[in-house]
């Protein structure tokens, strides 16, 4: 069976649920753009906890994805 986009959102998502990352109740049903900027804010709050985060984001800035910002 193919691995599809469903299969890799479903598992992101749920990853990060399972890190206590993301709260279930913020994620929408079938609204792939909201659940998307669940995960990347989780995954930028994720970075800037690194205790390498200023390494990691420098180089961000141009690559972080339409709608989300950083400080």
């Amino acid at each position: 069976m193919a691995y599809s986009c469903s299969d890799f959102t479903d598992d992101v998502l749920n990853t990060l649920i399972g890190l206590g990352l993301v709260d279930r109740d913020a994620i929408a049903d079938n609204d792939p753009q909201a659940q998307a900027e669940v995960a990347l804010k989780a995954i930028v709050e994720l970075a800037r906890r690194s205790a390498h985060a200023d390494r990691i984001l420098d180089g961000a800035g141009k690559d972080v994805p339409r709608g989300l910002s950083l400080p």
